[in-house]
């Protein structure tokens, strides 16, 4: 298994994307849906935002036992679109112009 540490964590668009907010331990399983769609889930954490199995591709859920040997959580930063450089351009001209209209 790899780990990247979070502050390693790069967005791989970075010109088009931005971070929204930072990082946070995701207990509530709205990306549920989305990120797990497989059969090995159940949805339910423990009050740290840990899940425990007997292995990594065993069932998962929010009860630690005896037999508990893994354990995951997930992380969620949230990332939202730039505004385009040609967008920004634009705004940037129209206030230059503004200015140079007034200041005339």
């Amino acid at each position: 298994m790899i780990s990247t540490p979070l502050k390693n964590f790069r967005l791989p668009h970075k010109e088009d994307w931005e971070w929204y907010q930072d990082w946070y331990i995701d207990k509530s399983n709205q990306f549920d849906e989305v990120v797990n769609k497989d059969k090995h889930h159940d949805s339910t954490y423990d009050e740290d935002g840990w899940q425990y199995a007997v292995s990594f591709d065993g069932q998962f859920s929010g009860q630690q036992t005896a037999m508990s040997y893994v354990r995951r959580r997930r992380w969620v930063r949230l990332a939202q679109k730039k505004v385009f450089s040609s967008e920004k351009k634009v705004q940037a001209f129209k206030k230059q112009r503004q200015t140079a209209i007034s200041a005339g």
